[in-house]
């Protein structure tokens, strides 16, 4: 990934924290040298000093057989975004976007025990439906995990780029933030939070 000095984060909890909060990635695997793209939700498990994405396919999906095929797998988060005008600034500039992304690099393994498999599906679900007000209760037949692969992959390497103007001036950035503060979009404020943090971090 292109990732300018002042655009690299280093922190790796700040990535970590990132993986957890927006768990919808992309996941990229290159059989034959030619890209295959999934859309999917991860967990992300610490194991010691190693770090473990969890996810499954659907069985037709024939991504899961490139794992073996592919040296390396490349696995995208992608967090909040937005456009940022020239008008914000006091000094000369061009139109931008800021935003975040970590990219997380593995080789993928197969999970083949039945009972782990279900376990994995039940804790993605019970996660993501605990900020429900009445959660849904998973209730899954045991023919789901025939129409399901399962796989998990170790982090080998990770980067993260956050684009926050780091390269304006702080009057700009501060500009920005304050723009950005009172926006309509969720994903604007969010920007504006974090660029917040890099200028008065606690």
């Amino acid at each position: 990934m292109y990732t300018p000095n002042h655009f690299k984060e280093e922190d790796l909890e700040s990535m970590f924290r990132l993986m957890e909060q927006q768990p919808f990635a992309t996941l990229i695997t290159t059989p034959d040298s030619v890209p295959f793209v999934s859309h999917l939700p991860l967990m992300v498990e610490r194991r010691g000093d190693k770090t473990v994405l969890i996810g499954h396919v659907a069985k037709a999906n024939e991504q899961w057989q490139h794992f073996e095929q592919c040296n390396q797998t490349l696995v995208i988060f992608h967090g909040p975004s937005v456009y940022i005008s020239p008008s914000l600034y006091q000094t000369p500039g061009v139109p931008t976007w800021n935003y975040v992304a970590v990219h997380a690099y593995g080789r993928p393994t197969l999970i083949t025990d039945a009972a782990r498999l279900h376990g994995i599906i039940e804790q993605l679900t019970s996660h993501h439906e605990q900020q429900r007000a009445t959660p849904w209760q998973p209730d899954y037949p045991p023919r789901l995990l025939d129409v399901i692969v399962g796989f998990e992959m170790e982090i080998e390497r990770i980067e993260g780029k956050y684009k926050l103007s780091q390269n304006r001036p702080e009057v700009d950035r501060r500009n920005i933030i304050q723009a950005l503060s009172v926006a309509e979009t969720d994903a604007a404020r969010a920007v504006a939070a974090l660029m917040q943090q890099r200028l008065d971090p606690a």
